[in-house]
């Protein structure tokens, strides 16, 4: 009896010992690292520039948060980026950077906000169309975990430098007596702007800003080419950020042509966060007040090259190259372009002397023409008088 109870112990203490061994379950195997939908353009979260903040968080370094925005109309855009509070490392932080969708390997503004900055921005010019915003770490080792705002805002105009403008190619159009706005995104930035002149004027050119800074080593630097020599600088003249205004020697003497104006940062290495103003003013163009002499001047297409003499400068078209002297050696158009169309009130009849019209293979020909008044009410209309319709030879 003994036996058979000491061994019934010994199997009870076998068992308790092996049901008291631990479980150990395997190693779950290690997991993939994941990657977020908005690390990339395809991905990118949808953003508009209503002024209203986005918050969000990089996971790490190699995190990149990605917004597409869509502008319907050309104008300034601001790019706001910025925290709750402050803190001490003046390395780490946020950059955002502004893409176009055409060219996403070109930034074409960038914001930096250490996490010593409570918010920093930027204001760009820009053309309708898609554009992406990218954030990323500043630092390209140690992660900032806390986490960022960005916002933007949108000033619909056309008196904006229109980015990219960083070549002659791409130069922002400007009209006559009329401020444009731009900035320098970064130290290397280049903005160019054209105008063109239709015959020989005087013109003057500013550069200013709304409030002066504090830096005399920041600010931009404006050159005057002439379209024809884009190496040779015409003028050129330094504002620093100190100052409300410079620009060019007033009253510039230029010949008819096309002109560009180049404006980039004084200082190689830090842009100026301000934004700075460009206005052009010539004698005789943009205004209504000004009488244009009674000479004949000589416009070139700029598309067919062809010449055509009109009876003032002022009736050159905008776009044309124009002079005040004959061109040699070319055939020049002179019949009906020495007319303005006429209304003969006895007749009801306008008469219009010159209608560029392009033919089927895309060459403009010049015809001539005259409408009959049939009514007055309730706007002037007219109708073609189809026998008058001629080609000017």
């Amino acid at each position: 009896m003994f036996r058979r109870h000491n061994f019934t112990l010994y199997a009870l203490l076998a068992a308790l010992c092996w049901t008291a061994q631990p479980v150990f379950a395997e190693d779950p195997p290690p997991s993939e690292p994941t990657t977020e939908a908005d690390n990339s353009p395809q991905g990118a979260n949808k953003f508009s520039a209503s002024g209203k903040g986005v918050e969000n968080t990089l996971s790490g370094v190699a995190d990149l948060d990605f917004y597409k925005l869509t502008l319907r109309d050309p104008g300034s855009l601001t790019i706001e980026l910025s925290q709750k509070a402050p803190r001490v490392n003046n390395l780490i932080g946020w950059r955002a950077d502004l893409y176009s969708e055409n060219d996403l390997a070109h930034s074409m503004a960038t914001v930096l906000l250490p996490e010593t900055s409570l918010s920093s921005k930027t204001v760009q010019g820009l053309n309708k169309g898609d554009y992406y915003l990218k954030i990323s770490s500043l630092h390209p080792e140690v992660p900032v975990l806390t986490g960022y705002n960005i916002k933007a805002a949108f000033e619909k105009s056309d008196y904006f430098e229109k980015s990219p403008n960083q070549m002659p190619a791409t130069a922002t159009p400007i009209l006559f007596n009329q401020r444009y706005q731009g900035n320098s995104s970064y130290a290397n930035e280049v903005d160019y702007y054209r105008f063109s002149l239709t015959a020989d004027d005087v013109v003057t050119v500013k550069l200013n800003q709304d409030s002066p800074g504090v830096n005399s080593a920041l600010g931009w630097t404006l050159t005057l080419f002439s379209a024809q020599s884009l190496d040779t600088p015409l003028q050129t003249v330094n504002m620093p950020e100190t100052m409300l205004t410079s620009g060019l020697p007033d009253n510039l003497p230029l010949p008819a042509g096309v002109y560009f104006l180049r404006i980039n940062s004084i200082n190689p290495q830090v842009a100026s966060t301000n934004t700075y103003q460009l206005t052009v003013n010539a004698t005789s163009q943009g205004n209504a007040n000004v009488t244009c002499a009674q000479v004949l001047a000589y416009g070139q297409h700029p598309v067919t090259l062809r010449w055509v003499a009109f009876p003032t400068p002022c009736d050159v078209p905008p776009g044309w190259v124009s002079q005040l002297t004959l061109p040699e050696g070319v055939s020049l158009q002179t019949t009906g372009s020495m007319k303005r169309a006429a209304f003969a009130a006895d007749t009801n009849v306008l008469d219009i002397p010159a209608v560029e019209i392009p033919n089927s293979s895309g060459v403009i020909e010049v015809y001539q023409a005259q409408l009959q008044l049939i009514s007055t009410q309730p706007t002037y209309q007219f109708e073609l008088i189809p026998s008058s319709l001629a080609a000017v030879k």
